[in-house]
């Protein structure tokens, strides 16, 4: 492997590697932690105010939802549907088609939010599948980009030592 080669590999590949699989562990265990106490939370009655769909990829679609809520005389909105929702895998139109059937604009929900932060708010509580993705793949992230590092060329280890009169000069 030329010099240059190792360097990328070595030293300039494994920290975006590393931070990007440290950020999505963060994101996967705060979601996990939210998504599990999110049952407990008080609810209110909310109202969808906005509602779409937009083919993102062929055949891979993306909804949007968002909704009002009223608490202690301060209006809230928010867009969560889940602790779930990363943009991640296929959402095919059958799937994006029955949220959009759940949540069509002007209906009533009920909004589950934090008690001590009620702008975090959520429909549908509990934990779900894609955070499971998230922590595996920062997991998987995280874990090559240390093995580069680990792995990472030693340039004095076969380097012979210098001493004078031996420095390649003469």
């Amino acid at each position: 492997m030329n010099p240059g080669m190792k360097f990328l590999f070595g030293r300039v590949l494994p920290w975006p590697l590393v931070l990007a699989g440290s950020a999505m562990i963060f994101l996967g265990i705060r979601d996990f932690n939210r998504g599990r106490e999110s049952v407990a939370w008080p609810t209110v009655e909310g109202h969808v105010v906005g509602s779409w769909m937009a083919e993102v990829h062929h055949k891979s679609y993306l909804t949007g939802i968002v909704y009002n809520y009223r608490l202690s005389g301060a209006t809230y909105s928010s867009d969560r549907i889940l602790f779930e929702d990363y943009g991640l895998g296929d959402s095919g139109f059958s799937h994006a088609k029955d949220t959009m059937d759940r949540y069509p604009m002007e209906i009533s929900v009920q909004v589950h939010y934090h008690p001590k932060s009620p702008e975090l708010s959520v429909l549908e509580t509990g934990v779900h599948g894609q955070i499971y993705e998230v922590l595996l793949m920062g997991l998987l992230l995280f874990g090559f980009g240390c093995s580069l590092l680990w792995r990472r060329p030693k340039r004095c280890r076969h380097m012979p030592a210098r001493t004078p009169g031996n420095d390649g000069s003469s």
